[in-house]
């Protein structure tokens, strides 16, 4: 006597939902590779006075005590102001990296943007004092201002709301914090994310050899240069490029081989403000920052194209062109073959299949 039983047909199904699972892991590194653009690197610090830390006390509304410390981004030689934006966590003074907003995990970063642009340092203190209608009190207002940007800032990405002056020092200046802060909290609007200074788009792209692939685009504030390796960079009519190039320009991709081509593109630019950077050794590890002047740096971006073997014509049909859709492809197989498991999982717990001879 022989038997078919439904665990062979279960083992299957399995099978399929497995596969499904694996082309969406292949998609999502896929998309994990678009990411081309070389993190800027800083390091935090804090501003000091006569060896101490300048820090500006803030009161929350139930009383607790925060330190609005002067914080730092040293990236290359220049050192400018930055901003807390994870108030209950520790700052490192340590490398930190470039991060998009996205990725963060801060609320409210559209807001904090509009607070940045419009305080301390893009705005000089006497001019957010007039846009708040609030009159200089007890001398220097560069502090106090920085203060109330920090409590505004924090009030968007934490939920800090300031209260009144509970003691020690800073009475003299206090009503210069509370007159800022809530211009800036009451006017924030939501801003969009300051956009890389370098990047190339698409990242990535795949064509049959003795095609052109592109066009790729150069997304920069300055003129950039790029750099090939497999292949050759080419304008709209095949001429190499040879010379730096400015934001904006489109270039293809040549190659008499198979295989891999990458490109490197480098500028000087600017990183601009609201950028935010976290801590290199793990973004939730160590307090988060917020850019709040623009950095000269040099900048590097990357790109590719996979240039695969001429498809040899089928005798009876003509042959598709490839195209560069990988993560698509690889994710529309995924859910295929998750559907085919699925659907043979619910009919073998419907009815068991026997076969007897």
């Amino acid at each position: 006597m022989g038997r078919t039983s439904v665990g062979r047909w279960g083992r299957l199904g399995a099978v399929a939902v497995l596969g499904g699972l694996m082309s969406f892991a292949a998609a999502g590194v896929a998309a994990a590779a678009d990411a081309t653009t070389t993190p800027v690197e800083g390091k935090t610090g804090v501003r000091a006075d006569h060896g101490k830390d300048v820090v500006y006390p803030l009161f929350s509304k139930t009383g607790h005590f925060e330190g609005a410390a002067r914080i730092t981004l040293t990236i290359g030689d220049k050192t400018v102001d930055a901003y807390c934006i994870d108030l209950h966590t520790q700052l490192k003074r340590d490398t930190y990296q470039e991060t998009k907003w996205d990725s963060s995990k801060v609320n409210n970063l559209g807001k904090v943007q509009w607070i940045l642009v419009n305080s301390f340092p893009n705005v000089t203190p006497e001019a957010v004092l007039a846009k708040a209608k609030v009159t200089p009190t007890g001398g220097d207002a560069e502090l106090p201002v920085y203060a109330a940007t920090q409590a505004a800032i924090w009030h968007f990405s934490d939920g800090f709301d300031l209260g009144d002056f509970k003691g020690g020092d800073g009475a003299a200046t206090y009503p210069m914090v509370q007159g800022v802060y809530d211009y800036l909290v009451n006017n924030a609007v939501d801003t969009e994310e300051p956009a890389p200074t370098l990047s190339i788009t698409p990242p990535e792209a795949t064509g049959e050899l003795g095609s052109k692939l592109g066009p790729y685009t150069v997304n920069s504030s300055s003129k950039a240069t790029l750099t090939a390796k497999g292949g050759t960079i080419v304008d709209a009519n095949g001429a190499p490029l040879t010379e730096s190039v400015e934001g904006g320009t489109k270039f293809w991709l040549t190659s008499d081989t198979a295989g891999k081509v990458t490109v490197d593109a480098s500028a000087t630019g600017l990183v601009p403000t609201g950028r935010v950077f976290t801590y290199k050794g793990g973004q939730d590890k160590a307090q988060k920052v917020i850019l709040a002047g623009k950095v000269p740096t040099s900048l590097v971006a990357h790109a590719s194209g996979t240039f695969l073997p001429k498809a040899a014509p089928a005798p009876a049909t003509p042959s598709l062109p490839v195209t560069g859709a990988s993560a698509v492809g690889a994710a529309v197989g995924g859910v295929a073959l998750l559907l085919g498991g699925g659907v043979l999982v619910v009919l073998l717990r419907r009815r068991r299949v026997k076969f007897t001879a």
